[in-house]
């Protein structure tokens, strides 16, 4: 009788135990388009699971390296975990993809703005303000800047 309740207990823990890697092996074989690896990092980034996200947003990039959003999304997770410089890399590695594109280069100057660095914030909206001239975005950081710099009228004015 033991001997059969052993046989019985070992057979289904071990069919329990090859299902459980049959699935996962699965799973990892699964290979994603870009922008499906995109739309889950987008998920985990709601979720706030800034490392999955960051895994996801990390396959996109490697397999289209061309996907600014992804790029920003690098950065975004990086700026979520406090490592800074890391996010300010990929929102340029985001910017020298398309030079033209707006994101980058407002993620850019917001990020000089979360800083403190005003200044060089404000040099960036500059020059991105001669492209996009009514861009409320900008013209709100542009005030913010000037706010924290006390520099109250041009605030006002932007």
């Amino acid at each position: 009788m033991i001997i059969v309740i052993a046989v019985v207990v070992f057979l289904v823990l071990g069919g329990g135990f090859f299902y459980f890697v049959w699935n996962s092996v699965s799973e990892t074989d699964t290979v994603l388009q870009p922008y499906e690896a995109f739309g889950k990092a987008e998920e985990f980034y709601g979720m706030q699971q800034y490392d999955s996200a960051g895994y996801y947003y990390k396959y996109a990039t490697d397999h289209d390296r061309y996907m600014i959003e992804a790029w920003l999304g690098r950065g975004n997770t990086h700026y979520m975990q406090n490592t800074y410089d890391s996010a300010l890399w990929y929102y340029e590695t985001a910017s020298a993809i398309d030079q033209t594109s707006f994101q980058p280069r407002y993620n850019i100057a917001w990020w000089y703005y979360t800083q403190k660095q005003y200044q060089s914030s404000l040099d960036k909206l500059n020059v991105l303000q001669q492209d996009f001239i009514e861009n409320t975005e900008v013209l709100q950081l542009l005030g913010d800047n000037y706010y924290e710099m006390n520099d109250f009228e041009p605030a006002l004015q932007w």
